[in-house]
């Protein structure tokens, strides 16, 4: 129990964040046309902001089923990256108990969790920072479609803006840090911008995507390999 605090403590100034980017994903959704209940069942069995958020974007497009599946994918490859980690730790848990807890786990979650010390009750810190996430998310969502109801039209674009900054804060910390990051960003979007002028906004988005990925790998080099160049 006491492990089980400490996770939920530790997650908690997280949630400053997490909070509002749901009540923008919530009225998005809304404003995307789906009812209040099915951006809600999103974020339950989802649970990734930026996927969602893309969805609704390529819904609204008119983008097909798999287009959006697919794309959704190629944004969450990183997860098999996380996952492998964190099943690492856990790998003395059940497969039930592994499961459970990778249901939940995001950027945020595995942040937290890989910069903990290591122990026995892993799991239980796990859960912890799941439980806090998954629920700030959830009803931070519901906010949002309650809001897209009860709010002037002009408040609730304006939490549909914050989505994006939040965005561009999390980006420009690291374009600062390694300005490779910021040729990546930008080739990437006239890449966008190119294949949008030959197919569909959702394809443009999947190709540009892949293109992006590619020369990143390439170009794009962390801090320990600048320091050791």
């Amino acid at each position: 129990m006491k492990r089980f605090i400490s996770g939920v403590k530790t997650a908690l100034p997280i949630c400053m964040g997490v909070i509002p980017v749901g009540i923008s994903f919530g009225i998005i959704a809304r404003q995307g046309g789906l009812e209040s209940w099915q951006a809600i069942l999103m974020s339950i069995i989802v649970f990734a902001g930026a996927s969602q958020i893309m969805s609704i974007g390529m819904l609204v497009q008119g983008a097909s089923v798999p287009a959006i599946i697919f794309a959704t994918f190629l944004i969450n490859l990183r997860h098999l990256i996380m996952s492998t980690y964190v099943m690492n730790r856990l790998k003395e848990k059940g497969l039930l108990k592994k499961m459970a807890l990778a249901y939940v786990l995001c950027d945020e979650s595995f942040a937290l969790f890989s910069m903990s010390e290591e122990g026995e009750d892993d799991d239980i810190f796990l859960f912890g920072i799941n439980v806090v996430l998954g629920i700030s998310w959830i009803v931070s969502t519901t906010i949002g479609c309650i809001a897209m109801s009860v709010l002037p039209d002009t408040i609730s674009k304006s939490f549909g803006i914050a989505f994006f900054a939040s965005f561009i804060a999390i980006l420009i910390p690291n374009i600062r840090k390694n300005m490779q990051l910021l040729a990546v960003v930008i080739v990437t979007g006239i890449i966008n911008s190119i294949f949008g002028m030959f197919f569909t906004s959702s394809t443009a988005l999947i190709f540009s995507i892949l293109t992006g990925a590619v020369i990143g790998m390439f170009i794009v080099k962390d801090e320990e390999e600048e320091r050791g160049a």
